[in-house]
């Protein structure tokens, strides 16, 4: 088993290395739109970090992330016909690797950690049950594994039953708990 790792990682390293190297010298990395999108994303994760406490503004935060992603492929068609006003080379091809990248991928991570940690705080008040975190994780991972389908209404919709139906039980339990003492 010890050696498969490095074997796989050599595989990767020699299928998709220069590759890799050609489209990392491509990208400008001073150009405003790449500095501005990671500021952006470190922005955010900066509030989501500073705010993990207030369910209510983390709440937004994670439909403000969702409708993001959501509008991915509209920006990205935008960008593709308008990138002469705001960028030096064109970034965004018809696939838009670009945007998953630099974008896309970033978001995904960021609500992805939050559902994380909302469940392990859950998890560590004994507040949630198991059901929920499947379901949570099964979300979570179909956004990661099928972005194109990222948030049909359906599916936003059950997320967002998902969390405030955990939060709820979590808010009575904690009502009956002051009740008791």
């Amino acid at each position: 088993m010890e050696h498969i790792v490095p074997q796989i990682k050599r595989e990767l390293q020699a299928k998709y290395g220069h590759s890799m190297i050609k489209w990392y010298e491509a990208v400008e990395w001073k150009e405003p739109l790449i500095v501005g999108l990671i500021a952006a994303h470190v922005a955010l994760l900066a509030t989501v970090v500073l705010t993990r406490k207030q369910l209510g503004v983390q709440f937004a935060l994670f439909v403000l992330i969702l409708g993001l992603v959501f509008v991915a492929e509209h920006v990205n068609r935008w960008c593709r016909l308008n990138w002469r006003s705001f960028a030096t080379q064109n970034y965004f091809d018809e696939s838009g690797v670009f945007m998953a990248i630099f974008y896309g991928g970033p978001l995904l991570v960021i609500g992805f950690l939050q559902l994380v940690r909302r469940a392990l705080l859950w998890w560590s008040m004994d507040h949630l049950d198991l059901v929920m975190l499947a379901s949570m994780l099964t979300c979570a991972g179909f956004f990661v594994l099928f972005p194109s389908q990222l948030l049909s209404m359906k599916s936003m919709v059950n997320m967002v039953v998902i969390v405030k139906r955990a939060e709820y039980k979590r808010q009575l339990q904690a009502k009956k708990a002051t009740k008791t003492e």
